[in-house]
């Protein structure tokens, strides 16, 4: 959504403003954002907590195993 994207302080206001006074594009957006957290990954909490599970699991097995720490990638579960 980065007609949400303000770079400064004058943008933003100029951005709520205009959002202010535009009743059809607030509902817009929030109609948009209401879908984007049904569809997102992002918001899919039981997913990301696995995953996290995921990757504390990987991060003590190497701590036990003596490993160095380095970047790690876990694969998603669904």
């Amino acid at each position: 959504m980065g007609e949400l994207i303000a770079e400064t302080i004058d943008d933003y206001k100029v951005l709520a403003g205009e959002l202010a006074r535009s009743p059809e594009r607030l509902l817009d957006l929030r109609t948009r954002v209401a879908r984007l957290g049904v569809e997102s990954p992002l918001f899919d909490t039981g997913r990301f907590a696995r995953n996290l599970d995921l990757a504390f699991a990987e991060m003590w097995r190497r701590h036990e195993n003596g490993e160095t720490p380095k970047r790690l990638a876990v694969s998603e579960l669904d």
